[in-house]
C-alpha cells in the first residue's frame, strides 16, 4: 500500500472553495490516505460541506471545534494524525491531479524527513506562475545553514502546504505552530523545522495550487495586535537562529533586518492606516527590541522612495509625518 499520508486542512468559512479542495484529494489514484478535517468554528456552510464529505468517505476524520485560528486547527491535526507522512493543505486550495505519483516517486527514490514541492499560484484564468526553487536533490546540513543566513533564500521558508514532513521527526522535535503568533506562522513554523537540520530534498515537481484569496489575512481589516506579534515572532526566530548558529554573523543580522523591516513593516504602516493611536503603536514597535537591534543592519532601498521615506522617518522617530502621509495631507 506505501506509506500512509495524512492530509491536515483547518477549515474556516471556505465554502466556496472547500468542496472542489477535497474533491481535489479524493479524485487521486492513492488509498492509504487519512485525510483530517478540522472546522474551525466556521459560521457560513463550510461544516454543512464537510460533514456531507465525511459521510461518503471513510478516510475522512472530521472534528468540529471553536474558532481559535489556523495555528490550533492544524495542531488539533497533528495530534490525530497516525499516518507515515503529512501533508498540509488550505481549504482554498488544491491538490494537483497525479500529486500522488510526484510524491511516491520522490518517496521511492529517498524517503527523507522533509521533502518540498513546487507550487503553482493561481490568480485568475488569465494569471497563473509557478514558484520553483533554487536548487534540486539532497539539501545539505551547510545548504539549509545557508538559507537561514541570506534574504535571497527567505521565499525558500514560506508555506507548509508544498512540503511532506515525517511525522516522526515533528514529534521527536516536539514541533507545533505556534498559536500566540497570528502573522508569519507559517514560516516561523519551517524556521523551526529546518533548525533540527532534518534530511531534506527538493523536488522539481508541481503538486499544489494555492488560490490567492482576496480575503486573505493581509488584506483584512486593523489587527490590533499586529505589534505584539511581531514582536513574538521576532523573539522566537532569534531563538531558532541560536540554535542554527551560536553566534548570529553579520551577514544573518542583515537578512533578519530585511525581513523584519522591509517586509514587515509594510504591513505594520498598512496596519495603523485604521489604528485609532496610530502614534502609540509606532512608538511602542520603534521602541521595541525589534528595532533597536535591526536598524544599525539595514540599508536602504530607494528604489521604493516612498517606502524608505517612511522607514527614515520611522527611524528617527517622527512619527507626525508619518501619520499625515497615510492621511493624504
Amino acid at each position: 500500500m506505501g506509506y500512509k499520508i495524512s492530509i491536515i486542512i483547518p477549515v474556516y468559512n471556505t465554502e466556496n472553495y472547500i468542496g472542489q479542495c477535497l474533491q481535489s484529494i479524493l479524485d487521486q489514484q492513492y488509498d492509504n490516505l487519512e485525510i483530517l478535517l478540522i472546522n474551525d468554528g466556521s459560521t457560513d456552510g463550510s461544516a454543512q460541506i464537510c460533514e456531507k464529505f465525511a459521510a461518503s468517505d471513510n478516510r475522512i476524520v472530521y472534528r468540529s471545534i471553536e474558532n481559535q485560528g489556523v495555528s490550533n486547527a492544524r495542531n488539533i491535526g497533528l495530534q490525530l494524525a497516525t499516518g507515515d507522512y503529512l501533508l498540509f493543505v488550505d481549504s482554498d486550495d488544491a491538490l494537483e491531479p497525479q500529486c500522488f505519483n510526484s510524491i511516491t516517486a520522490e518517496l521511492a527514490a529517498n524517503p527523507a524527513d522533509v521533502i518540498t514541492f513546487q507550487f503553482r499560484r493561481y490568480f485568475s484564468a488569465e494569471k497563473m506562475e509557478t514558484f520553483s526553487d533554487y536548487k534540486k536533490g539532497v539539501l545539505s546540513r551547510a545548504d539549509i545553514a545557508a538559507y537561514f543566513s541570506s534574504v535571497d533564500y527567505l521565499p525558500f521558508f514560506w508555506y507548509p502546504f508544498r512540503r511532506l514532513y515525517r511525522l516522526a521527526f515533528l514529534q521527536k522535535h516536539h514541533l507545533a505552530f505556534s498559536t500566540e503568533i497570528t502573522w508569519g506562522e507559517d514560516t516561523l513554523f519551517n524556521f523551526e523545522v529546518f533548525s533540527y537540520f532534518p534530511e531534506s530534498r527538493l523536488s522539481n515537481k508541481v503538486i499544489y495550487t494555492q488560490n490567492v484569496n482576496p480575503t486573505s489575512y493581509t488584506s483584512q481589516r486593523y489587527k490590533k495586535n499586529l505589534t505584539e506579534n511581531f514582536i513574538k515572532h521576532y523573539e522566537k526566530r532569534i531563538e531558532i537562529q541560536k540554535r542554527v548558529s551560536a553566534a548570529i554573523d553579520h551577514k544573518t543580522w542583515k537578512n533578519l533586518s530585511y525581513y523584519y523591516i522591509n517586509h514587515v513593516m509594510n504591513l505594520f504602516f498598512n496596519n495603523i492606516k485604521a489604528s485609532p493611536n496610530p502614534v502609540t503603536e509606532l512608538k511602542r514597535f520603534r521602541d521595541s527590541i525589534v528595532f533597536r537591534q535591526l536598524f544599525k543592519f539595514y540599508n536602504y532601498d530607494f528604489t521604493n522612495k516612498k517606502h524608505a521615506l517612511k522607514l527614515l522617518l520611522f527611524r528617527y522617530k517622527l512619527y507626525h509625518f508619518i501619520t499625515l502621509a497615510h492621511s493624504g495631507k
